[in-house]
């Protein structure tokens, strides 16, 4: 079971990590609309939510990601691990 106290409590860390995953995304070559719709619901939401339904959604996300092909396993592990500092349980 993954432990979200990692997770900044800050809204604005929060979403300039995921600003600056993105970035680093477009770089690897993943540019697929659907990696920036997730993503982009996943920074409306963070006001909304709690650490632990935040790490929640993200996992869900890069699952969802993985599934659709969008990238890897091991850039969606990454990714977790930049949030949460533990790899992603798939």
């Amino acid at each position: 079971m993954p432990d979200y106290s990692k997770i900044s409590d800050s809204d604005e860390e929060l979403k300039e990590l995921l600003k600056e995953i993105l970035s680093e995304i477009k770089k690897s070559g993943y540019g697929q609309q659907i990696i920036f719709d997730e993503f982009e619901e996943l920074r409306n939401d963070i006001p909304h939510l709690s650490k632990k339904s935040f790490g929640q959604l993200l996992k869900s996300k890069l699952g969802d990601l993985v599934a659709a092909k969008a990238f890897d396993k091991t850039l969606a592990s990454d990714i977790f691990k930049q949030f949460t500092d533990q790899m992603f349980p798939f």
